[in-house]
C-alpha cells in the first residue's frame, strides 16, 4: 500500500501522521508525491507510525 493510499483509507491527515512519525507535514507531502528521498531512519519512523500497513519497502 502506498502512503497516499494509507492516508485515504484510514482518513488520516498528513499532519497527524507527521506528528506520530516525528517529522513535518511537508515531508509527508513530499513522500506521498514521490519527491523526497528518505533516510533509513525516517522510513522506519513512518512505517512504524502506520503500524507497518505501509512497509519500509513501499516507502523507498
Amino acid at each position: 500500500m502506498t502512503l497516499d493510499e494509507y492516508l485515504k483509507k484510514n482518513r488520516v491527515r498528513q499532519s497527524c501522521l507527521a506528528t506520530l512519525a516525528g517529522c513535518s507535514q511537508s515531508m509527508i507531502s513530499l513522500v506521498t508525491t514521490g519527491r523526497s528521498q528518505l533516510s533509513p531512519e525516517k522510513v522506519l519512523r513512518i512505517a512504524e507510525a502506520t503500524n507497518f500497513e505501509v512497509t519500509p519497502h513501499e516507502l523507498r
